[in-house]
């Protein structure tokens, strides 16, 4: 049953862009550190 899920997924994902998409510079304000996390989430 997940392999139906993941290949769902993968059928449709191209669809919804970008889960979480950069904050804009407005709301980081001066000095803010932004840490990007690889898609292993380490």
């Amino acid at each position: 049953m997940t392999k139906r899920y993941l290949g769902k997924v993968a059928s449709v994902s191209s669809k919804f862009g970008q889960p979480h998409p950069p904050l804009p510079a407005s709301l980081l304000g001066d000095g803010a550190k932004v840490i990007r996390l690889d898609a292993r989430g380490a």
